[in-house]
């Protein structure tokens, strides 16, 4: 749960990325894709699951993924919601 709440902390923190990501989690008309945020990365496998990690890219070119997370779509929409609904942040319309 440490990894969890560190990336809320991290990412969830700007109304901007939140709303990115609920976008691409909550539409229908998207199967896959992924939205690239600060040090993390939420990538919707399938309409129904979601993973996301931390990605570290060196320079060097090569890419390290951390910390990697798998959650059913609404259950990662409602760890979302509660968070911002106790952080003050907008909650995302439709």
């Amino acid at each position: 749960m440490e990894t969890l709440k560190y990336f809320l902390r991290y990412e969830i923190s700007n109304q901007g990325i939140y709303d990115e990501i609920m976008r691409l989690i909550k539409s229908t008309r998207i199967i896959s894709g992924e939205v690239h945020c600060n040090e993390w990365v939420v990538r919707k496998i399938d309409l129904n699951n979601v993973v996301i990690y931390a990605e570290y890219e060196f320079s060097d070119g090569h890419v390290e993924i951390d910390k990697d997370l798998a959650f059913y779509k609404n259950d990662f929409i409602k760890i979302l919601n509660d968070y911002v609904k106790r952080n003050g942040l907008e909650m995302y319309k439709d």
